[in-house]
């Protein structure tokens, strides 16, 4: 009886020590991604107005206690209100979740790779294209800490995009005959990467530069008709602080051209979800902030009068002038063109 009993109690401890792993269910949603968004990225929430090779990608990677990878899988979905229903082989004991997804091409990257998924600490989405900056470089992210339990097997986790939406508008680019080539909206921030705190929250990692080396909309008169509205959109991180400008090539006599940039730049701070329209009047070079999200307006920029072409000799140069004409919101920025033009 007394070795029977002693039989029973080692096996008892063995089975305690044992981790049993159960079926554990999720369902990752991605429509809230792009919900607020609609129409301005996609026709509804469908992915068919890309190119017929564009999937939408969700990564659902799950963490334990200390940071490690140990679970994961990936869907592929033509459509936003679909949603990415898996299990996972999970035991008992606490998880930090993180749902990712982006669009890629024929099964590849196209905008985004995905690195340093082996811990939570090292996951980085990094930015591999900079060209790609409309409803293609869309990024989506969701977490949640869960429980793994006899009692609490399926869990919900609900993705919202990773950062804003820009539209930019110009109106009758060709009523100003002086710009030869195109426009550009400059910023000090762009997207970059992104990784991740130990609560599976992203954190924004945006190249800085002081001097708007940050290309995020160009247009050029060719493109545009009379009395039309040529607009795109792009998708960016959200970050504070960042200042945006808007710039201009023209043309000069000696045949090339020389970039111009209003003086005055726009300190934001970009909110996930948010959509923010930046409006370019060419007539009278006047340029709006509105945050659509808000209704709220800021009208920046001023009037930088009206370029008309003169004569060589009729030229005069400052700060607040270029080739004979008033420009009291504008200044040059390839100073050392027009010095040569002057010589």
């Amino acid at each position: 009886m007394c070795l029977a009993m002693m039989a029973l109690i080692m096996s008892s401890c063995k089975n305690e020590d044992i981790s049993i792993s159960r079926e554990v269910s999720f369902e990752v949603t991605p429509y809230e991604v792009i919900n607020k968004w609609i129409p301005y990225v996609l026709n509804e929430s469908s992915l068919t107005d890309l190119s017929s090779n564009n999937q939408l990608r969700i990564n659902l990677l799950v963490y334990d206690r200390n940071g490690g990878l140990i679970a994961s899988d990936t869907k592929k979905l033509k459509d936003y209100n679909e949603n990415m229903i898996t299990t996972l082989e999970l035991s008992h004991g606490e998880y930090t979740v993180v749902a990712i997804s982006d669009v890629i091409e024929n099964g590849n990257d196209l905008c985004w790779t995905i690195k340093g998924t082996e811990r939570l600490s090292t996951l980085m989405i990094e930015k591999i294209s900079s060209v790609i900056n409309g409803e293609e470089a869309i990024v989506g992210i969701g977490n949640a800490k869960i429980m793994v339990d006899a009692d609490h097997s399926s869990h919900h986790v609900e993705m919202r995009p990773a950062g804003a939406l820009v539209i930019v508008k110009d109106s009758n680019m060709k009523y100003w005959e002086g710009v030869v080539s195109r426009s550009y909206l400059y910023s000090t921030k762009l997207n970059h990467a992104y990784t991740f705190n130990d609560n599976g929250s992203y954190v924004p990692n945006s190249d800085e530069n002081l001097t708007f080396n940050y290309r995020i909309h160009y247009n050029y008169p060719e493109w545009m008709q009379p009395n039309f509205i040529y607009w795109e959109y792009h998708f960016i991180q959200p970050f504070g602080n960042t200042a945006f400008q808007w710039r201009m090539l023209v043309n000069n006599d000696e045949g090339g051209v020389d970039e111009m940039a209003h003086n005055d730049t726009y300190q934001a701070n970009i909110k996930e979800s948010n959509v923010y329209e930046f409006f370019f009047d060419w007539p009278n070079l006047e340029w709006t902030l509105k945050d659509l999200t808000a209704n709220g307006k800021t009208t920046i920029g001023g009037d930088c009068g009206v370029y008309a072409g003169t004569k060589k000799d009729n030229m005069h140069y400052s700060e607040e002038s270029f080739i004979g004409e008033s420009l009291g919101g504008c200044q040059v920025i390839n100073k050392e063109a027009l010095e040569a033009i002057l010589k």
